[in-house]
């Protein structure tokens, strides 16, 4: 009985997946268990390197934060932005920025449009103000 024949990009992409939505660390794709289960299942699919995943996370990251930048610019109506800052347990500064909008479907949501540490001394407006640049976000 012959196996189905394996799209590599597909495979590419929902072991990238895979990866982002559990956050499992990149050398993963080279845990010897996870190579000899795929290739008990699909002898001809190739496994990928570290660097392989590295780089179609990257693309994936920038491919996503386009497509919300276009969403961000799209919006007809207001949008509300929080800001949220916390130390860690080790003393270490951080923020995040997230926006807040109703869609064209009158649903509510809610995008995280960064995440960064803050060393000191905090300068929060400088911060928020590179974000909201980057999005196009109060022209």
């Amino acid at each position: 009985m012959k196996g189905k024949n394996i799209d590599q990009a597909v495979h590419r992409e929902l072991l990238s997946n895979l990866i982002i939505r559990h956050n499992f660390p990149y050398k993963f794709v080279e845990y010897p268990e996870l190579r000899t289960c795929i290739s008990y299942l699909c002898p001809d699919a190739i496994m990928i390197s570290i660097n392989t995943v590295k780089t179609d996370i990257g693309r994936m990251y920038i491919k996503e934060k386009k497509l919300l930048k276009e969403l961000l610019v799209s919006i007809p109506n207001r949008m509300c932005l929080t800001s949220d800052l916390w130390t860690s347990i080790n003393t270490e500064g951080f923020i995040s920025l997230t926006a807040h909008f109703v869609d064209l479907n009158w649903k509510l949501n809610n995008k995280l449009l960064n995440f960064c540490h803050m060393p000191p001394p905090i300068q929060v407006l400088s911060c928020l103000r590179k974000f909201m640049n980057f999005y196009k976000i109060g022209d």
